[in-house]
């Protein structure tokens, strides 16, 4: 059984459809930006750094993470930091495919291969700029469902900061 009020914010906690997870529905709650941060840097294989790391450079977004600098990260130590911007200019000067970031940004826990089906038909610019009903129609395919068109539509919100950085 899981708590129903977030211990952090004192937003409401809800369960997963598999009963397996629970999570904060407040899009500010600081500590559900903080944990996606962490399984975000993990989903790009951002090695060595902790949820401490994280808190310490306060980055709460996609956008943060890209803008970061070596002063910014100095709160790590000069070692830490310095590893830090050198794992971040790998990350950029890489090139990671668009299905990989946007699974990354955690829209709704929609995997790489959903992502991957999803970019064959709606660009990024679609997402940030399309309007609610014509993006939905565009989104809903055979593998897509209503569902997770939804989702997408609603989340893109959340992000579209995250999204536009992408652009």
């Amino acid at each position: 059984p899981f708590i129903d009020t977030c211990p952090y914010c004192g937003g409401k906690i809800i369960i997963s459809d598999s009963g397996k997870s629970a999570k904060c529905v407040n899009p500010e709650c600081h500590e559900r930006k903080v944990m996606r941060m962490v399984d975000m840097l993990s989903n790009l294989g951002f090695k060595d750094f902790s949820e401490e790391s994280i808190r310490a450079l306060n980055i709460l977004s996609f956008t943060d993470l890209m803008n970061m600098t070596y002063d910014r990260a100095l709160v790590l130590g000069a070692v830490n930091a310095k590893n830090f911007i050198d794992r971040l200019n790998a990350l950029k000067l890489n090139d990671i495919p668009d299905y990989r970031i946007l699974t990354a940004l955690s829209f709704s826990n929609i995997g790489a291969e959903k992502w991957k089906i999803i970019l064959k038909e709606v660009s990024i610019d679609d997402l940030v700029n399309m309007n609610y009903n014509d993006l939905i129609h565009k989104l809903i395919m055979p593998s897509i469902g209503a569902k997770t068109a939804e989702a997408i539509c609603n989340d893109r919100i959340l992000y579209k900061e995250d999204l536009e950085t992408i652009l």
